[in-house]
């Protein structure tokens, strides 16, 4: 592929909700811009964009990807990203690389859940956005009732610039809001001309009237001509609509049928002419030393670049997607690797087509570009000329909400486990894992069920075999009250034997104060250099429980008495008449079980209020405050048991339909209900 000055870039990414039809539409615009001689379809497997394994499974994007294309003397580097909540990360991710949100709206379902989530990146980044109405063609279609639906959802910034000519079958073509013209097509050909003037509805009238109002607004000396009467060229009145798209003060609404290829030429039309180059936005956020600055896409610029996605290939490795944000990058170049401090070299230089490699020799500013087999180079590292410290912003990841235990099958698979889990983790920030040593188990942790699916998946397509489970809860154990007991130890066995005595007294201390020892020894009954093992034998004992096997937190251990043997007695054997005296002791004292307690925040629309209670209070949960957050949300913050929301994420899902978003950490222990420590002391028992 060839190199294109900044100018003449588009970088798009596709999101919305899943289903919408966004692989769809990638596939319509790779074919007619002629990037492509065949329309793949999602149900049969063949798409451009799909092409994961898993994908094809699912019949759903579950990676970004990037398809990259040439026409009419632009280069579009289209990034279509997963619709799906659980892989939000990649969402997020193909946001930070582009210049302008297509958002995609189902004419027959309208404004979804991650349609909501995608605007609200967009805004958060302060991305110029256009949304396409799809799937026109489809019976129960109604794009025009979508158009009210998005301004009532998202606001004045909303603007027709398209409608549809006849909806569900009979949908033949568009009515261009702002030229006044009908794009009719019959036999894959369009035929452009005037709108009839039985066409020229009220309804058509008014959209025209509000579109022109909300391009020439970004304008004054245009707004003056335009409340004056003055006619206005075409030409500025397209320049201005370009700068009211950058400006994110016009957001325009298209239409099309990915499946007929009506209106999917317009859609391309549209990103040339109308959508941001690069260098029609705002400088980007960066750091240089410590300072904040803005980066401006220059092509006169040392060269800066942003690693925003990696993907591991099969046959290749490990592929990083690279925004270019200024100067030009050149294969074989070596840059600095400002955010972990070394250098790399670009062994090469490509962009993607779905799969499909294409070389190429440099990309300007504002360009994409993928590298392979970066050595230490991952997701959100700033690349950079030598003796330059600017540092892009950080790209953000939600975090993980949704946990699962992870056990290998074979000796085999467990060598292979955790390079598989690096690779997996490198690719994908949104994912993390961890190996937890109170419990002995690898805990993988994602977005949701569906995305630890993905993950699993990867490990056996990588001959890595697992067995999953819920995460064991990290239970502790404490005492109720006091208790004392002797510890002793004799043995002979010939020669030097083994003796120890200890007397020792335990309390319950303060909720979070741990394991405090006492040394209350008077008269020299056990001698100093043999305290330090009591203590020792004693702190063995804390980390296995009597009760169930977990470790044993704030109890005060304080010794009093003991007694040795000038000959026998030994380090080992205080140790061993500690742990002695202190397991007596604890059970004497009465044993109870303490269980985790986390903060959480949960927030959902206002509606959902009540059943959110509800389910909380089923789950043993407190509720401490609700806030209204705007926009017709509230946050419930509570405190509730670890133990009853691991599957939260599935269940809140399916309580809000897929409208609520939680954030969980672990706050305190406090003692279980006693239905509870019994569940749990004979689970582990029969485990």
């Amino acid at each position: 592929m060839r190199t294109y000055p900044t100018d003449h870039l588009r970088n798009v990414v596709l999101v919305g909700h899943q289903s919408s039809g966004k692989t769809t539409l990638a596939e319509a615009m790779l074919f007619a811009a002629g990037a492509t001689t065949r329309r793949g379809t999602v149900e049969e497997g063949n798409t451009v964009c799909d092409f994961d394994p898993d994908e094809i499974e699912r019949k759903a994007s579950v990676s970004l990807a990037l398809a990259a294309f040439e026409q009419n003397g632009y280069k579009v580097n289209l990034l279509d990203a997963p619709g799906y909540a659980d892989f939000f990360g990649d969402m997020e991710a193909a946001m930070h690389g582009a210049d302008c949100a297509v958002i995609v709206v189902s004419a027959v379902d309208g404004v979804q859940v991650q349609t909501r989530a995608a605007w609200d990146v967009a805004e958060r980044l302060q991305l110029p956005r256009v949304v396409v109405i799809t799937k026109c063609d489809k019976e129960r279609a109604d794009a025009p009732a979508v158009i009210e639906q998005l301004k009532s959802v998202f606001g004045r910034k909303i603007v027709a610039a398209q409608l549809p000519l006849g909806m569900e079958a009979s949908f033949t073509g568009i009515i261009d809001l702002l030229d006044e013209v009908e794009h009719t097509y019959a036999d894959g050909k369009r035929d452009d001309h005037p709108l009839p003037e039985d066409h020229h509805s009220t309804q058509e009238s008014t959209l025209h009237e509000e579109l022109l109002d909300t391009i020439v607004a970004v304008d004054d000396a245009l707004m003056e001509r335009y409340l004056a009467g003055d006619t206005i060229d075409r030409k500025e009145i397209a320049g201005a609509l370009h700068k009211a798209v950058a400006a994110g003060e016009a957001v325009p609404v298209l239409c099309t049928s990915s499946t007929t290829g009506v209106g999917v030429d317009l859609v391309l039309e549209f990103i040339d002419e109308e959508c941001p180059a690069p260098n029609d936005l705002p400088g980007r956020p960066a750091q240089r030393g410590g300072d904040d600055v803005a980066v401006d896409c220059r092509e006169d610029a040392p060269v800066l670049a942003q690693v925003f996605k990696t993907l591991n290939d099969p046959f290749v490795g490990r592929l990083s997607f690279i925004r270019v944000y200024q100067g030009v990058l050149r294969a074989d170049d070596v840059l600095a690797n400002h955010t972990r401090g070394h250098e790399e070299r670009l062994h090469n230089l490509l962009t993607l087509r779905g799969k499909e490699q294409l070389q190429m020799t440099e990309a300007h500013a504002g360009d994409i570009v993928v590298c392979a087999k970066l050595a230490e180079t991952f997701t959100g590292d700033t690349l950079g000329a030598k003796g330059d410290p600017t540092r892009m912003g950080e790209i953000t990841f939600p975090e993980p909400v949704y946990h699962l235990a992870i056990r290998p099958k074979s000796r085999g698979d467990e060598d292979k486990l955790s390079t598989a889990l690096h690779r997996i983790e490198a690719e994908d920030p949104s994912f993390r894992w961890e190996r937890r040593d109170e419990t002995h188990e690898t805990v993988i942790s994602g977005l949701g069920e569906t995305h630890l699916q993905v993950i699993v998946h990867k490990l056996e397509r990588n001959h890595v075999g697992i067995e999953t489970s819920l995460p064991t809860i990290a239970y502790r154990e404490t005492i109720r009250g006091h208790g004392a007991a002797d510890g002793q130890l004799k043995k002979q066995t010939g020669g030097h034997g083994q003796f120890a005595r200890v007397s020792l007294e335990v309390d319950p201390t303060a909720r979070g104060e741990g394991y405090v020892f006492e040394d209350a020894v008077v008269g020299g009954a056990i001698p100093r250099n043999f305290i330090p093992a009591v203590d020792k034998g004693i702190q063995a004992e804390l980390g296995k429980g009597p009760l169930a096997g977990f470790p044993v937190v704030d109890v005060k251990a304080k010794l009093t008495d003991g007694k040795y043997h000038s000959v026998d007695s030994s380090d080992m054997a205080f140790q061993l008449a500690g742990g002695a005296a202190f397991r007596d002791a604890a059970a004497k004292a009465g044993l109870c079980l303490l269980e985790p307690i986390g903060k959480l925040a949960v927030t959902v629309p206002d509606g959902s209020i009540g059943d959110i209670l509800g389910d909380l209070s089923s789950r043993r949960g407190r509720p401490e405050s609700t806030d209204s957050v705007g926009g017709g949300y509230s946050t419930i913050t509570a405190t509730v048991p670890l133990g009853e929301v691991q599957r939260y994420a599935i269940d809140l899902r399916s309580m809000t339909a897929g409208r609520g978003s939680f954030s969980l950490r672990f706050d305190h222990y406090e003692e279980a209900p006693g239905n509870v420590q019994q569940q749990v002391v004979a689970a582990r028992a029969r485990t």
